[in-house]
């Protein structure tokens, strides 16, 4: 049997699209047990993720916009050792999940915000998805040629979703995971 190093880390990841769900697949493959929070309005995204990134999640379905369901995933990712947040700034403070308030409840809550422009900045509110990132940083003529006769070819999304942004995400987890076992604090990563 594989060893599971992160077997008592509670994981609550917020339901959004590629690089959170494969952050989250790779956690629960080291053992965590992620939580699923699926906002009921939306599209179940179990039928996007595909039946690899979905399985040993717990699926929760809530409405974000009842009260009494809002209370519920607060209490969810007060009780987490990791949040997973997929959404734009601000999104997360206006379901009421606001970090610096979670962090002050569990002081070693550990939140993983995986946007496609960070927190702040110029772009930091566009919509974030693979082949943007690939084609903003330059690299998308060089993946299969540069010139008019061999024009790039868009790449499936795994370079920037997958590698850059999930894998990245849970390594970073990982390595607060680590950290707060030297201080018990809570950060972002």
């Amino acid at each position: 049997m594989a060893q599971r190093f992160l077997e008592r880390v509670k994981v609550a990841e917020l339901a959004g699209l590629a690089p959170v769900p494969f952050c989250g697949m790779i956690l629960a493959d080291f053992g965590a047990e992620v939580e699923l929070l699926i906002n009921k309005s939306t599209k179940n995204p179990l039928t996007n993720y595909g039946q690899r990134m979905g399985q040993k999640k717990w699926p929760i379905q809530l409405d974000f916009e009842s009260e009494k369901d809002r209370r519920k995933l607060h209490n969810i990712c007060c009780a987490a050792d990791v949040l997973l947040d997929p959404f734009r700034p601000g999104t997360l403070e206006a379901i009421g999940l606001d970090p610096a308030a979670l962090g002050k409840t569990n002081p070693g809550l550990i939140v993983a915000r995986i946007t496609g422009y960070g927190q702040s900045g110029p772009m930091s509110n566009k919509a974030g998805h693979d082949i943007n990132f690939v084609a903003v940083s330059g690299l998308l003529p060089t993946i299969f040629g540069n010139s008019r006769a061999s024009p790039p070819w868009p790449p499936a999304n795994l370079l920037a979703d997958f590698a850059a942004g999930g894998l990245l995400a849970a390594f970073g987890v990982v390595a607060a995971l680590f950290r707060r076992t030297q201080n018990g604090f809570w950060h972002f990563c």
